[in-house]
């Protein structure tokens, strides 16, 4: 199941900070990342987050965090690709996958039904991107019962996180 595929491009930005200490502002870099992420998925992001300000320096890099619309968050790395004077060029490269969102998983799990119309989908919370996690999961069948059902991470590459569900008696 695709739940997000991002491919970032490389930025320009002139520098901040003394001579001696080459920087790009922490908040420049998130600004950045939602420009093109945001830009890239077509929605805005709901939070971005990078440790601290850029360094100056060629070959640097940070990881940032992205949340977007549903709430699923993924990693960004930034690298600095070059430094000509106050000027620091560095790329956004897609990480991976870290936390599928509630709605994420319950989107997933109502598409995944096939001729099957499901009524109140529900899941408990966050679902980590890690193999083996499980989610409690629950819906409404077409007569009205409710059933719940594991939703369990199956493989990650990437951004892209696969989901398997499993019917509970």
């Amino acid at each position: 199941m695709l739940l997000c595929a991002v491919g970032f491009g490389a930025v320009s930005l002139a520098a901040a900070g003394c001579s001696s200490e080459l920087y790009v502002e922490r908040d420049e870099v998130e600004a950045t990342i939602g420009d093109v992420v945001g830009e890239q998925i077509g929605e805005e992001l709901n939070d971005v987050t990078c440790p601290e300000d850029l360094p100056g320096e060629l070959e640097a890099t940070m990881r940032c965090t992205v949340v977007d619309s549903v709430g699923s968050e993924y990693e960004v790395w930034v690298s600095v690709t070059g430094v000509e004077g106050r000027t620091v060029d560095y790329n956004l490269d897609q990480g991976t996958i870290l936390l599928l969102g509630r709605a994420e998983v319950e989107r997933v799990l109502h598409e995944s039904v096939d001729d099957v119309a499901l009524e109140a989908v529900s899941c408990e919370g966050d679902l980590p991107a890690t193999v083996g996690e499980l989610q409690r999961c629950s819906f409404a069948d077409p007569d009205g019962e409710t059933r719940q059902v594991d939703a369990e991470v199956v493989a990650v590459d990437g951004v892209v996180a696969t989901l398997d569900f499993t019917l509970l008696e």
